[in-house]
């Protein structure tokens, strides 16, 4: 049975208002995030200038988690299942997404989906089928670039130990072999290398920010090169 003239008209109508909804959304949970972690690190720099360097900061100028991040609608969804999962997946896809914009955009699709399916469908269980598609579709997204950016990484990393090689045979320390990378390097490869750098600039020591690396790069070639770092240290 062909769909009537009006009800796509309807759907696509329907389609537009959510999406552009999600998306408005999205967009103002990242800045009110932004917002709130630029006030964040003026507090703890705050802290530290008027108490000293040896006062514990709570979450750190560099993992910046701190106890204020649990919002209302992240607070909801770790009660119901494994957030940290998907925290991870998206560190280790190199994306900037925060957990509510993932939890957003997933909300968003899934109401879009199924509201233009039950539009077109007038079925109630094919617009259910419909949105639990797009519900797991964002970690869907999240899963392929995870896997291509540690593709990409494991296809950079031979060159990355030549340049290591060459900056310790040049009898320069290995936090200098580090930041040559980070210049030379190609992505992801150089971008890794130059967080784990100024991870150490800011005060991390220098086996911490490795092992961080090396959890933020599931790679067992990239594991191996920060244990045999550590030991030769």
């Amino acid at each position: 049975m062909s769909l009537s003239h009006q009800a796509l008209i309807t759907a696509g109508i329907a389609f537009a208002v959510v999406t552009l909804a999600t998306v408005s959304l999205a967009l103002l949970w990242e800045w009110a995030q932004s917002r709130r972690r630029a006030w964040l690190i003026r507090q703890q720099l705050s802290t530290v200038q008027n108490a000293g360097v040896r006062t514990p900061v709570q979450g750190g100028l560099i993992r910046g988690a701190g106890p204020g991040r649990l919002d209302p609608l992240v607070a909801l969804a770790q009660r119901f299942g494994r957030t940290t999962a998907v925290e991870e997946a998206m560190v280790q896809a190199g994306m900037t997404w925060t957990l509510g914009t993932f939890l957003v955009i997933t909300l968003g699709a899934t109401v879009a989906v199924g509201l233009v399916t039950l539009i077109l469908t007038r079925s109630f269980l094919a617009a259910m089928a419909f949105a639990a598609l797009a519900a797991v579709s964002p970690y869907g997204y999240i899963g392929r670039r995870r896997r291509q950016r540690l593709d990409d990484f494991e296809e950079g990393l031979p060159e990355a130990l030549d340049l290591l090689g060459r900056a310790v045979r040049a009898g320069h320390p290995i936090s200098s072999g580090i930041k040559l990378v980070a210049d030379e390097a190609a992505e992801p490869v150089a971008g890794e290398f130059q967080r784990s750098f100024e991870e150490q600039r800011f005060g991390l020591p220098f086996d911490d920010s490795l092992i961080a690396m090396a959890a933020r790069v599931p790679l067992v070639d990239l594991q191996m090169l920060v244990t045999a770092i550590l030991i030769q240290r």
